[in-house]
Formats: structure tokens, sequence, C-alpha cells
């Protein structure tokens, strides 16, 4: 008896400890309301304005690690946009935006989750909301960025690596088989012909033609201006300004307010910012082992099993 009464007792321990940590990630997960107790439920109508985090390297899909947060992947922005939507207590987003860009199928999905959205958007930029980063704040109504905000850098990045040279040195040879000429163009092992220069360059103008609309519908800029201030540099938040690639100078709180107005709301709204925080692992474990944003960009962009990829990407020196 005494050894089933053990048994017992660890296996309702094991019970215990398994609802309270399942209690611990509900409560983390759920959005938190900024100045107010950690909860995922709004209180009144329609008077709360959502804010949308895009921080880090915009990259397609979902985390390959659950509750992984250092970058912006587009299936999380998308799904939060979606519930802001849904919320009928939500009056107006507003996108944070703090993002160098980065892939150009996540940026457009995300461009076009924002345009099909009913409520007010608005922009708020931080330190860097260039490339891919600006991109997707052309859907929104308002821009609003800080002084010293690198913004802009209107373009299409396409970076291949060849080490033919560097196996010759070493006296490596390889070989593929391919079904066509242009199966492995791009080839880091093989010669980059005028041929295969000429098709890439070919993908990079489509995607800098579409980025070029999207701005000049965005902003309501003709498309001839839009194409002298698209030559991939960054401009600062009061350069941008005075091109009229932004509306405004402020911060988030301003955007807020801009929001607000948009919607109608009356008085002060409430706040309700979409967070995702670490796993319950990384709470436990500290996040001292966690990838950086920047080994994450690295990890997900120039895996061994990624082609190289068509990037609204401002590339800091």
């Amino acid at each position: 008896m005494k050894r089933n009464n053990w048994i017992l007792i660890v296996v309702l321990a094991a019970a215990v400890l398994l609802f309270c940590c399942c209690a611990i990630m509900f409560a983390l997960w759920v959005p938190r309301r900024a100045g107010g107790p950690a909860t995922g439920f709004s209180f009144g109508g329609g008077n709360t304005v959502a804010i949308v985090p895009v921080e880090g390297a915009i990259l397609y899909g979902g985390a390959n690690i659950p509750g992984q947060t250092t970058a912006a992947y587009s299936d999380r922005i998308v799904e939060d946009l979606r519930r802001a939507e849904a919320d009928p207590s939500v009056a107006a987003i507003v996108l944070d935006v703090n993002s160098p860009g980065g892939s150009v199928v996540a940026s457009a999905d995300i461009h076009r989750a924002l345009l099909e959205t009913s409520k007010p958007v608005v922009t708020s930029m931080g330190e860097t909301a260039a490339s891919g980063g600006y991109y997707i704040a052309c859907a929104t109504e308002r821009i609003v960025a800080r002084p010293a905000t690198m913004t802009g850098s209107i373009g299409v990045l396409f970076q291949l690596v060849n080490v033919e040279d560097l196996l010759d040195t070493l006296g490596i040879e390889f070989f593929s088989i391919t079904s066509g000429p242009m199966k492995d163009a791009g080839s880091a092992f093989d010669e980059f012909t005028a041929e295969e220069h000429a098709m890439y360059a070919g993908l990079v103008r489509e995607s800098y033609d579409e980025f070029v609309n999207v701005v000049a519908e965005g902003r309501g800029l003709p498309e001839e201006r839009v194409r002298e201030l698209a030559d991939g540099r960054v401009y600062s938040g009061e350069q941008a300004l005075d091109l009229d690639l932004i509306d405004t100078l402020g911060t988030l709180d301003d955007a807020v307010t801009i929001a607000a107005e948009l919607a109608g709301i009356s008085g002060e709204p409430r706040i309700l910012r979409y967070e995702r925080p670490p796993t319950l692992m990384q709470t436990l474990l500290g996040r001292a082992q966690a990838p950086t944003e920047g080994e994450r960009l690295i990890e997900a962009l120039l895996a061994p099993d990624t082609k190289a990829q068509l990037l609204y990407l401002y590339d800091a020196p």
C-alpha cells in the first residue's frame, strides 16, 4: 500500500506541475496590455489600439523554434493583424516596425494582409525601418518616424557566393548532373555565366518594379519620382519627411494618438500589444543560449539547404 501511495503522490505532483506550467505559458503567450496586467482580453467597446510589433529581419513563414522572437516571421504578423481585425474592441492598429527588411515573399504577404485590414493602420518606425520594413509601411494610412530613423533603402538584393577559384587552388573538383543547363544556375562551384547573370537580373528587376509600384501607390507619388529615390540608399527620418516618404516625425505614442484619431476614439485609448515571449524552457533557463538576431537571420537566409533569395533588405555596413 505504501508503494502505491507513493506512486499516487508522484503522479498527482506531476499533474499539478504540468497544470502550473500550462497556466504560466498561457499567461505569457496572450497579448500584454501596456500599463496593465498580462491579459488577452479587452475591456470597453471599440476604444482599443492594438500594437503589432515587426521586430528583426522579416522572414517567411513561422519560427522554427516555438516562441522564438528574434525575427519577424510573416505568418505571425499576418495572424496578429487578422486577430486585431476580428476583435470588436480594437478600433485601430499601430505597426511598430524596427526591421531592416528581409524576404521579398514575406514582405509581400504582410503588405497584402495590411491592405486587407479595414481598420486604420499607422506605422511607427523605430531605429530602423528600411527596405522590406519600409515596403510594408507603405500599406498603412500614416507613417511616423523618429528624426534619426534609418528608412528607405528601396531596392532589391540578390547575392551569390562563388568558390570555384578556391576549389581549383585546393585541387577539389565538383560535379553535378542536371536536367537542363540552367538547373544549377548560380552554383557556388561553377563559373557564373553572362546568361545566368541576365536571368537573375531579370528577377531582380521584377521585384524592384514591384517595390517602386508599392511606394508610388502607397505614398501617392509619381513613379518617376520614386525611381529617382529608389537607388537603394537609406534616408534619415528627417530626410524621408522632406521627400514625402513618411508623414510626420514622432514616437510610438504619437502613432497611437494618430491611430486613435483616425478611428474616432474619444478620450484616452486602451493599448493592446501583441507579444510572444520565450518558451517555457527559455524562461526557465534564460536566454543566454538562445540565438542572437544576427545568428537567426544567417541561419534562416544562408542555411545549407537554402538557395540564394531575393531580398528587400538593408544590408547595413
